[in-house]
């Protein structure tokens, strides 16, 4: 399912959950349960099927390769469906809290749990987030002990007062209360078991008769995301209700709004200027919740009402189930304001020894993130030094200059990236590097309400890069739409229908990556091979890295793909530490590696003949771990032929 498709599906089903909000779960329950009957019928056949196969085996002693595959392709589905029911769940990070060790909070909390008819809270839990949240965990996604998880963010309780961190607490216990919750969370966990059940499906290509349930689920998955989806964001609203029931309307609000405001400013502005001036002052921050405690209550009035602006600006949009600030307070029948500032926050009220409490989140907030904030300062310090290098640059490649623009916009801000850019000739402009800019500088725009301005930006923009022209276009048709300018609503509309047939048309070309005769040297800059080499080289068995770039049917703009080509050396290991090393590098690229790049990861470690035709592409060696810094490339190749 295409994203458009998704959303207007979302638009849709939010029509009817708003018209019927409780038949609107019956039919989300409806629909889980057919995934539920599928999944059991499926599996009692191929059960049936393997203990049926065995028992004649056994009994009668009659086999044949036939019944043998029969067999081995019947125990693989079991698994697969096993493995996606038993998804493991992570229980969420955070320092316990105890009763003795916030007397008040748990008061608040057995308050609440009484009178909204709560069940148990079995641990409360706090971190460093700015945000609140419940859970219902188990140890296996759809089977194991149920347990409700509160989490509290340490910087809530240095910024609500009681009275809002209790409507807080009001707002997350009305999710498990009334079963929404219960509902919840088993639709939560079926959705990512259904997922996981498809990612194995699809990693197994045709493999030994998945082929039965891919259609199933490529077609339930994004439909059951979608129906979920709307009732999670259905199920705010209800909470928002119950936290002003427990408190009032205006508490709750006021909470909503804290949380808006000064999340946005302890994330893009205290966590950026003011951390990276301590640690350029002292050498660290060692007094990270303090310092916020500090600084917050020397941000003048203008700066929090220019947030709050800008917060009640934003649209509800599908990267969060939560609506907008702007419609929850709507809802609520809160006039949008500024609260009054916090006389004494949550920290002190709930927690016996509040002081003790700060002095230790302070010492494990610098334990965990020190050293990533001083990396971040030479980081920052070198982003600095580069700025200024090209700034008083006489004459900047293309590249160079849309470099300049982006760092002017992190260190100055949009309007100065923005008189940057008109100041740059047009034909520099029309450069296919500056899509990204263009595209950046719109979205910043658009946050600040300067839509119009915008609209140039993204035009060029969908005209110079692939990657951000199916989201251009989209927002393109929506701006013109509104506008009822119907010339240009028949224009997008036929450049988006162009636009997803080639994209159609080049995914095919790419799932056909092995193929050499695609391949041609990499047209790309030096940083980005880098970043790719430095990503790969920390693995010891990875010997060499060949990058090419395939060759795609031409389009406006043109769409571009890489093949990495990874080589590993196992000469040196055993057997039961090659499955593991194997183990754990097919871990990091499915979980944990990303790349900036579209690309494809080939292993060429027994694929003879298609690193012979690798070897032969131009400059397609990026990498290699020579004993020898001094070989040449030729002699590297015929290493990594050997």
């Amino acid at each position: 399912m295409t994203r458009e498709k998704f959303e207007k599906l979302v638009n849709k089903l939010e029509v009817k959950a708003r018209e019927n909000p409780k038949w609107y779960r019956a039919q989300v329950v409806a629909f889980a349960g057919l995934a539920y009957v599928y999944i059991w019928l499926f599996l009692l056949l191929f059960s049936a099927l393997f203990i049926g196969l065995a028992v004649d085996w056994w009994v009668n002693g009659k086999w044949s390769l036939g019944r043998i595959n029969a067999m081995i392709t019947s125990g693989v589905l079991i698994y697969f469906i096993i493995r996606a029911m038993m998804v493991r769940a992570e229980m969420p990070d955070g320092v316990e809290l105890t009763r003795e060790e916030a007397p008040g909070l748990f008061e608040t909390l057995d308050e609440l749990k009484e009178r909204m008819k709560a069940p148990e809270i079995h641990k409360v839990l706090v971190d460093e987030d700015f945000n609140a949240s419940v859970m219902q965990y188990s140890t296996y996604m759809l089977f194991g002990r149920k347990q409700h998880i509160l989490k509290v963010g340490f910087p809530l309780l240095l910024t609500l007062s009681p009275e809002q961190m209790k409507s807080v607490l009001a707002h997350e216990l009305a999710h498990v209360s009334h079963a929404d919750t219960k509902l919840g969370a088993r639709i939560y966990r079926l959705g990512s078991s259904m997922e996981q059940l498809l990612k194995s499906l699809e990693k197994n290509d045709e493999k030994l008769g998945t082929w039965i349930f891919r259609p199933f689920f490529r077609w339930f998955v994004p439909r059951f995301s979608a129906w979920s989806f709307v009732m999670r964001r259905t199920e705010e609203y209800r909470a928002d209700a119950k936290a002003a029931e427990m408190t009032s309307p205006q508490v709750a609000g006021e909470a909503l709004i804290h949380i808006h405001v000064k999340r946005h400013w302890y994330s893009e502005t205290f966590m950026g200027d003011h951390v990276l001036d301590e640690v350029r002052k002292n050498g660290s921050v060692t007094g990270l919740f303090s310092l916020y405690l500090e600084r917050m209550q020397q941000v003048p009035d203008e700066e929090w009402e220019k947030i709050l602006k800008m917060s009640l600006a934003e649209d509800t949009d599908l990267t969060d189930t939560h609506p907008s600030l702007r419609e929850r307070l709507e809802a609520l029948g809160v006039t949008p304001a500024l609260p009054e500032p916090v006389k004494r926050t949550s920290l002190e009220t709930f927690m016996e020894d509040p002081d003790q409490w700060l002095a230790g989140f302070n010492h494990l907030w610098d334990k965990i993130y020190g050293d990533d904030v001083r990396s971040a300062v030479r980081y920052h310090d070198t982003l600095e030094q580069l700025f200024e290098h090209l700034r008083d640059k006489k004459e900047r490649t293309p590249r160079e200059t849309a470099d300049l623009v982006m760092l002017m916009l992190k260190r100055n801000g949009p309007g100065a990236a923005l008189n940057l850019l008109r100041e740059t000739p047009e034909k520099v402009r029309e450069a296919f590097e500056f899509g990204k800019v263009h595209m950046i500088l719109a979205n910043v725009l658009v946050q600040s309400g300067r839509v119009e301005e915008a609209v140039p930006l993204i035009e060029t923009a969908v005209r110079q890069d692939w990657e951000v022209r199916e989201d251009g276009l989209r927002f393109l048709g929506e701006w013109y739409e509104k506008q009822g300018d119907e010339e240009n609503i028949r224009r997008i509309a036929k450049e988006r229908d162009g636009w997803r047939n080639y994209l159609v048309k080049t995914d095919d070309e790419i799932e056909d990556f092995k193929n050499p005769k695609r391949w041609k040297p990499a047209d790309l800059p030096e940083a980005a091979i880098n970043s790719l080499v430095e990503d790969f080289m920390e693995w010891d068995t990875v010997d060499a890295l060949f990058l090419v770039e395939l060759e795609l049917s031409r389009g406006e703009p043109q769409r571009s793909h890489y093949v990495l080509g990874v080589v590993h050396d196992y000469s040196e290991m055993g057997m039961r530490d090659i499955m593991r090393a194997m183990k754990a590098f097919d871990e990091w690229m499915e979980n944990e590696w990303e790349s900036s790049l579209p690309v494809t990861v080939l292993d060429l470690t027994n694929e003879e003949k298609l690193l012979d035709e690798i070897v032969e592409i131009e400059d397609s060696l990026i990498f290699c771990r020579e004993e020898d810094d001094e070989e040449e490339e030729e002699e590297a190749e015929e290493h990594i032929r050997a």
